[in-house]
């Protein structure tokens, strides 16, 4: 399996633990919106935030863009890019 590969199914399983009970059961795909199709509220993304940040190993506040990057990630895709980012 590749770098890549192990990378999105280790953000799919981040995504798993905070999505609604109800959207557990679909199927992700890049495609979908956090909170428009898996239905991530604000806290939900902050605690995507806080796991992608144990996963990888990271203080994101150290990065004083970081909120504006968060801002930026809207779908599946955007935020496999964004933690793709922070493994350079």
């Amino acid at each position: 399996m590749s770098a890549d590969a192990r990378l999105e199914l280790a953000v799919f399983a981040q995504l798993r633990e905070v999505m609604p009970p109800k959207a557990r059961k679909l199927e992700i795909v890049r495609e979908m919106r956090l909170q428009g199709d898996l239905g991530l509220d604000s806290l939900a993304l902050a605690s995507l935030l806080f796991g992608l940040e144990g996963e990888f190993g990271l203080d994101l506040m150290a990065d004083p863009d970081m909120p504006a990057r968060m801002r930026e990630v809207r779908t599946v895709a955007d935020l496999v890019a964004f933690a793709a980012s922070l493994r350079k």
